[in-house]
């Protein structure tokens, strides 16, 4: 499976133009980190990095021997392993409150180890029942553990057209009502039951180290549902 990916990556650098970059060719103030650490409630954070140096859309920063980036976490400390075109790692902690530090520690630059974000607090959503009505009913979405992170979700499925919406920091009441016509369903729908499927993420930005020409670094629950409507 692993050797079909890189296969596909491959591919896919050749037809966009992607290409990677030794880090000894570039220094530290001319990266853009961008760092997120990502949980979903079971247990485990996900962390990945990507560097690109500056001003090239297409291009990513492969670490030589001997140069590394690694995360530090409630008393966990592990390496980030090349993934391509970033670096990825987990660590067994999902706790809201936890602090992150990422590093990237260098033999041919500047070092980079001020990079830190705190995860955010769990939530999980409570169950909808029932077919909700696109065109007569409200339709509630509701979750526990109010705080004042952005809240990012999306709602997707077979039958409409994917809706986004962000609730800015400090605007998240535990629940976002749909209208009748917030969702737009897909012209062929005819009208049946359809399940969709909502994707909520709650964000929490960090500090990115100075050194860093750019990018930032963030945290976030990611936590699903799904809910069943008709036309």
């Amino acid at each position: 499976m692993r050797a079909l990916t890189i296969a596909a990556l491959a591919a896919l650098a050749f037809t966009t133009g992607c290409h990677s970059i030794d880090s000894h060719e570039v220094d530290t103030e001319d990266i853009e980190a961008h760092l997120i650490v990502s949980s979903d409630g079971r247990g485990e954070a996900d962390v990945t990095a990507e560097l690109k140096p500056l001003g090239d859309s297409f291009g990513f920063v492969e670490l030589v021997a001997g140069e590394s980036l690694r995360v530090n976490a409630y008393g966990m400390d592990r390496a980030l392993e090349n993934r391509w075109f970033d670096y990825h790692t987990e660590l067994p902690v999902d706790r809201g409150g936890v602090e992150f530090q990422v590093r990237l520690e260098r033999i041919f630059g500047t070092h980079a180890p001020d990079s830190w974000v705190e995860l955010p607090p769990g939530f999980e959503f409570y169950r909808t029942p029932g077919v909700y009505s696109l065109t007569w009913d409200a339709l509630p979405i509701e979750w526990d553990i109010i705080t004042d992170d952005e809240m990012r979700l999306e709602i997707d499925g077979p039958c409409i057209v994917e809706y986004e919406r962000t609730l800015r920091p400090g605007r998240d009441n535990g629940v976002l009502v749909l209208r009748p016509g917030d969702l737009i369903p897909h012209s062929g729908w005819d009208g049946d039951v359809c399940e969709l499927t909502v994707t909520a993420e709650r964000v929490r930005q960090g500090r990115l180290d100075r050194h860093f020409a750019g990018g930032g670094i963030i945290a976030k629950q990611v936590r699903e549902t799904r809910v069943l409507v008709d036309w």
